[in-house]
């Protein structure tokens, strides 16, 4: 399925705290964000398309979400996928986001991570697409004084394109509140939620 096609899903954690620092650089030289995604670490994508996302399978993306709670995390670098000329921001620890996109993965084989073609999952918060050498030193003086971004993670979003060519939200699966120890993101089988 292609990623730009309208009834295409992805799931993303939401960064707020980013998209107040990185929003308008997301939008002028990203094409997501042109389409009115924020910043975010993308989990899976391309999803389920719209029209076969039923009710079971959205009862099945929540009973995976649920083992998991809520993390804070910091964006402190700044980074490039140099094959794709990609600018991101890295999220520290990354672990918990890649806990989550094995978790989706596990339960739902057929849409492994931007299909497949990447061996390795490296969580992300894209700026940037294609940035030429320009770009990489507007970043970097916007960036200057910005980092390090204290965030969390709190929320996972639905997102279906449409026909018009935006993304919108479809559906958001709250995390279970940050406890008081941040190093315990994945509920205990004691802990499990009962399914709705």
């Amino acid at each position: 399925m292609a990623w730009d096609e309208p009834g295409s899903t992805a799931l993303i954690v939401p960064v707020p705290a980013a998209e107040a620092v990185i929003g308008d650089l997301n939008r002028r030289y990203t094409p997501s964000g042109e389409e009115g995604v924020p910043a975010h670490v993308t989990l899976i994508v391309p999803f389920t398309h719209a029209r076969e996302f039923t009710a079971d399978r959205e009862a099945d993306v929540g009973a995976v979400l649920r083992r998991f709670r809520s993390f804070p995390f910091t964006l402190v670098r700044l980074r490039r996928f140099e094959d794709a000329g990609v600018l991101y921001l890295a999220p520290e620890p990354a672990e918990p986001f890649v806990e989550m996109i094995q978790a989706l993965v596990a339960a739902f084989p057929e849409h492994p991570p931007y299909e497949g073609q990447h061996a390795t999952i490296v969580p992300h918060v894209t700026i940037a697409e294609l940035a030429e050498p320009n770009v990489m030193s507007q970043v970097r003086v916007g960036m200057r004084d910005a980092l390090p971004i204290e965030a969390i993670a709190d929320r996972v979003l639905l997102i279906e394109r449409t026909e018009e060519v935006r993304w919108e939200v479809r559906r958001t699966f709250e995390l279970e509140p940050v406890p008081s120890d941040p190093r315990s993101t994945l509920l205990s089988p004691a802990e499990d939620l009962p399914h709705a």
